[in-house]
């Protein structure tokens, strides 16, 4: 998935993310969440801004872990 645009919701609760083909998909707190390249499943904890995107801080079984979005 080529991603187009990226857009933080004001409340930082949920991220939209527009794909290069025009689909948008929404990754809110509290959303079970699957990694890309390592198939890792967590629940999303917070979601932070970076200058080069967004990174997810992900609870996993009850160990953190932090993923690019």
């Amino acid at each position: 998935m080529g991603v187009y645009d990226l857009t933080l919701c004001p409340h930082h609760d949920k991220v939209l993310i527009t794909t290069t083909k025009g689909n948008i998909m929404q990754i809110t707190v509290g959303d079970t969440y699957t990694t890309a390249k390592s198939g890792v499943t967590g629940v999303v904890q917070e979601i932070i801004e970076k200058p080069f995107g967004y990174v997810l801080r992900l609870d996993v079984d009850g160990m953190e872990r932090f993923t690019t979005v």
